[in-house]
């Protein structure tokens, strides 16, 4: 899979997906409300839109959440990898340091500083290879949570073809020997 975004891409790179994104959020949640309206009491209407609406915020909560624990893991992990392929490029006595550094950057989301005392073309070797650290250990860890938000989304919609179709409700009644009433 080619990702469509690198460290040095523009955010013009996110417009495709951001579109799909639109488009499909669109397409998905009037039909997703009508057909949990479908089939409610006139008398329970309020009661049965508050209990979806209520339960869509808890899940995009839950759902956030969740999303973030596992960006910050696979950011983690990735800052760590990337760190270690980089750490060569440093002094020897930087190495061990930047490793931690980077690591350590993941928990606020931001490339490590150089330390205090290097001369002026170590540190900006030590703030080169950070910011290069942090911006592809940071892609590498997005692609792979929007590659699992992706497959989590294919999954649901395959799991909604599981409901059964939807069936048109009838508002003439008729008699109990079937024919239609009188006027």
């Amino acid at each position: 899979m080619v990702p469509l975004t690198r460290p040095t891409s523009s955010a013009w790179s996110l417009l495709p997906g951001l579109v799909i994104i639109g488009m499909a959020s669109g397409a998905t949640f009037a039909p997703l409300q009508q057909a949990t309206m479908d089939g409610v009491s006139p008398g329970l209407a309020g009661a049965a839109s508050g209990v979806s609406s209520t339960t869509r915020q808890i899940g995009g909560v839950l759902g956030t959440a969740v999303v973030g624990v596992l960006l910050s893991a696979r950011l983690s992990s990735a800052l760590h990898s990337e760190a270690g392929k980089r750490a060569a490029q440093l002094p020897e006595d930087l190495r061990g340091q930047f490793i931690g550094d980077s690591a350590a950057a993941a928990h606020h989301f931001g490339p490590p500083v150089s330390p205090g005392g290097l001369d002026p073309a170590t540190a900006g070797l030590y703030e080169r290879i950070a910011a290069d650290t942090f911006a592809t250990g940071f892609v590498h860890a997005m692609q792979f949570t929007f590659l699992v938000c992706a497959m989590a989304l294919v999954t649901a919609a395959l799991l909604c073809f599981l409901f059964p179709p939807h069936q048109q409700h009838t508002t003439a009644r008729q008699d109990p020997a079937g024919t239609a009433p009188h006027s």
